[in-house]
């Protein structure tokens, strides 16, 4: 029986990985022929072990994100000093060391927050949800397909989304911010007409326009029927964001503007968006996230739950956030190997899974595959 006051961390064990993927994802901001998540474990005196992961990407075309060498180094040489000999329990003490320690980088500090969490689960013999104030719900719609179907030819995006609907999804996301703005609006009319009025549709448009551009375009897609718009404008035109909503009748979602509750409460008192997207594996982690959540449900705001691209490991501290959720008002991304073509846990959530089971198994409900783990290593 693991003796909780008496928990010390021993040591931080960091593991760069390549996996694979099933098809090049291409969005506004880039293209990803791989991902290259860094695997945490955080060991304990008493033989517990907590596991996270950081997303990482091949460039710095993002806000946060690190290519692997990068977070890496981060971890070993300023982050995971901190830490050994702390009870993983105090986690709020953690979060203040390695805020003082180290400014933003928020999405590497979540791979060590996941891992403490799924520590504190594990060390209880618990699902971590019931730390985060218990289950509202065991089981979720999730968006299809995949992480949002790519920035292809017109024709294959009405495709895959009819495909979809057909097995099931009734809520579909399509990626867009096309240098060509008349072809998302073309992807946007295709796709409506092969899968008819009711499946839900969000647009996600990664940062891939200014305000101006936006507006018109949202404008002239409304017509199709959409029911969200996520993120037309760079994460730091918050202004931009205030105009697009007062112009556009489709209710508007903030993503990259929003890392901290601290930038949840700036986009709250200026009315930029309706809704927010709280991606716990990279937005600081569960203890970041729940703090975004409160800033979000208090401002009356929307709430939808979701990640990046993961392995199994940060989607089950997607699925414990999930969980713990009072309001969700948008389907999750569904399995990991939607995208990857392997995943480095046992029992991984099926492919093309229209919902998912939110685990009871303790931690953050994942079982890591070690010879998966060897398999992808880096070095």
């Amino acid at each position: 029986m693991v003796k909780v006051a008496e928990l010390k961390i021993t040591s931080v064990e960091v593991i760069p990985l390549r996996l694979p993927v099933k098809y090049v994802l291409k969005v506004a901001t880039g293209e990803y022929p791989f991902l290259e998540p860094v695997l945490i474990k955080v060991h304990t005196n008493q033989g517990v072990t907590g596991i996270g992961e950081v997303e990482c990407y091949p460039g710095y075309d993002r806000i946060g994100p690190e290519p692997p060498k990068g977070v890496v180094q981060l971890l070993e040489e300023s982050l995971a000093p901190l830490i050994i000999g702390e009870n993983p329990f105090d986690i709020e003490r953690i979060y203040q060391k390695m805020n003082q320690a180290v400014q933003g980088h928020v999405w590497v500090k979540a791979g060590l927050d996941i891992a403490l969490w799924d520590l504190m689960g594990r060390a209880l013999d618990i699902p971590s949800y019931y730390l985060l104030g218990g289950a509202v719900r065991r089981r979720a719609q999730v968006e299809g397909v995949g992480y949002g179907i790519p920035m292809v030819e017109p024709e294959k995006v009405a495709k895959m989304a009819k495909e979809a609907v057909s097995r099931g999804y009734t809520e579909l996301e399509l990626k867009v911010g096309d240098e060509n703005p008349s072809r998302d609006v073309e992807r946007l009319r295709l796709t409506r007409e092969a899968v008819g009025p009711e499946p839900s549709i969000k647009l996600d448009f990664n940062k891939g326009y200014d305000a101006k551009t936006a507006i018109s375009i949202i404008q002239e897609m409304e017509r199709y029927g959409i029911q969200w718009v996520e993120q037309p404008v760079d994460y730091w035109d918050l202004e931009g964001m205030v105009r697009i909503r007062q112009m556009v009748k489709t209710p508007l979602i903030a993503d990259e503007c929003v890392n901290t509750a601290h930038e949840m409460m700036l986009v709250a008192k200026m009315g930029a968006a309706d809704a927010i997207h709280i991606k716990p594996a990279v937005k600081g982690g569960l203890t970041e996230a729940k703090r975004i959540e409160f800033v979000a449900s208090a401002a009356g705001m929307f709430i939808i739950a979701g990640t990046m691209v993961p392995t199994g490991v940060g989607m089950g501290a997607v699925h414990t956030f999930l969980a713990s959720l009072r309001h969700v008002h948008r389907g999750i991304h569904g399995s990991p190997l939607d995208l990857l073509a392997d995943d480095i846990v046992k029992d991984p959530i099926p492919e093309g899974s229209p919902t998912v089971e939110i685990s009871d198994k303790p931690g953050l409900g994942f079982e890591l595959d070690e010879e998966k783990v060897a398999k992808y290593r880096v070095g």
